[in-house]
């Protein structure tokens, strides 16, 4: 599966095969859960309530948390969502693990990462996909 790591400052994620919007930064408008093209999500601010669109990612993310003790499941879940999606394989899907920063009462960032079909893009982002 590709993994890309993507600042981005503006723009969204679009599926052209779907022709579903899955997320925007232009507007203040929720993540499309409900996109076809989307397959899973997580989201930094809720880091251990993930988003499933598909059973076999999800008893294989379940099966994969299920090697750590029940202790330290929720720790460092940063580092194991990026392992666990860094060497998932699965054809015809894409990682964009999303950066995204600001100002509110200081500076902010958050990370996201969305599995997505393998034909999904992201529009208008001033910044590169590396």
């Amino acid at each position: 599966m590709k993994y890309d790591y993507v600042e981005m400052t503006s723009g969204r994620i679009y599926c052209p095969s779907t022709d579903e919007e899955i997320m925007t930064l232009d507007e203040m408008s929720p993540i499309n859960e409900e996109a076809k093209a989307l397959v899973a999500a997580w989201y930094s601010c809720v880091i251990n309530q993930p988003v499933f669109n598909n059973e076999k990612i999800m008893k294989d993310w379940e099966k994969y948390l299920s090697q750590f003790e029940e202790e330290t499941r929720e720790h460092d879940l940063y580092d194991k969502i990026c392992n666990f999606l860094e060497e998932y394989v699965a054809p015809g899907w894409r990682v964009y693990q999303i950066e995204t920063s600001g100002i509110a009462c200081g500076p902010v960032s958050n990370t996201d990462w969305y599995v997505v079909l393998d034909d999904t893009i992201i529009e208008g982002n001033e910044l590169d996909v590396e």
